[in-house]
């Protein structure tokens, strides 16, 4: 009962701290350097999961085999969470919803790889998020949207715009999504600021890692159930004998960045957690023009510089 207690106290501490916005005189509460490191450190992370995966041709499959994996890996975190936690009614109201859309995130999200590069598809989906945040919030709270928060959102919707062009040209925006790719890549960002909400919830009735364990599970079984109706025919055993390093490596990344960022979330507002976070922008298209060997062209760069200095002006206005 101490527990419950203190667990609401922090929780009432943190909302507190959420609602005010935890501004110092100029209007920006600093991020901690251990936060910063930590978000940073999961930009990085998603970024080089998300790269993994697309060299993968059997994406949904390979989904599929990190979220398993993941379940496997941190089997004895969760029980030793389990031990010390408990698991309050309404958070299995929670984990549904985040699974639901984590769910849809995965099957979009392999669908625009399979469309687009992954220096197209990324920004788009990440960039697509804390616009999506913005509007949820002036339409079910009371916030307003500053003159800084609308050049953000400007800048992000003429980097997603710009980023499918082969140049800079205003009477071309309207080809801008004649690559489906980009088109599922706003569904990811649709389905990420929806999970999100869910998660956020979720890490603040319960033990953060434990809840997105729990979510993890119901992810697992969601994508084995979408798999058996949709692909005509897969082995996860051949897929784990082709890429063993590759899974575990993404089932590892895709699981502790999650859990860093709902962590982070406990001890820092919101806002500034997405918007640091959002630096996995930058390594992406490090990855995928090192690595992965995708083009940048100038429009493509300036689009991914765009996007990033936007979304930082939304959630630091």
């Amino acid at each position: 009962m101490a527990g419950c207690a203190e667990r609401r106290e922090g929780l009432q501490e943190v909302e507190s701290r959420l609602i005010a916005g935890s501004h110092n005189g100029l209007g920006v509460r600093l991020v901690s350097t251990l936060i910063l490191f930590l978000l940073t450190l999961s930009g990085l992370g998603h970024s080089t999961w998300n790269a993994i995966s697309k060299t993968i041709p059997e994406r949904d499959a390979f989904f599929t085999l990190i979220t398993m994996s993941a379940v496997v890996l941190y089997l004895p975190l969760a029980v030793f969470l389990l031990q010390r936690d408990s698991i309050p009614p309404q958070a299995w109201l929670f984990a549904l919803g985040s699974v639901s859309f984590e769910v849809i995130y995965f099957l979009v999200l392999a669908k625009a790889y399979r469309l687009a590069p992954l220096v197209t598809v990324y920004p788009i989906a990440r960039g697509t998020s804390p616009v999506l945040a913005m509007l949820f919030g002036l339409v079910f709270t009371s916030m307003t949207v500053t003159p800084l928060g609308l050049t953000g959102i400007v800048m992000i919707a003429l980097g997603i715009f710009f980023v499918n062009q082969p140049r800079l040209n205003f009477a071309q925006m309207k080809s801008a999504f004649a690559n489906q790719g980009a088109f599922y890549a706003l569904l990811t960002g649709a389905c990420t600021a929806i999970y999100s909400v869910f998660d956020w919830f979720g890490a603040h009735v319960m033990s953060g890692i434990l809840f997105i364990y729990i979510v993890y599970i119901g992810i697992a079984l969601g994508k084995l159930a979408a798999d058996r109706i949709l692909l005509a025919s897969v082995s996860y055993i051949g897929l784990w004998r082709r890429h063993p390093l590759k899974t575990l490596i993404g089932g590892t990344l895709a699981f502790s960045v999650n859990a860093i960022v709902l962590y982070c979330m406990q001890t820092t507002p919101v806002a500034y957690v997405t918007a640091v976070r959002e630096v996995g922008i930058l390594f992406t298209a490090i990855i995928g023009v090192v690595w992965l060997k995708e083009s940048m062209t100038f429009p493509k760069a300036l689009s991914v510089i765009a996007i990033v200095a936007g979304i930082f002006l939304i959630k630091f206005a």
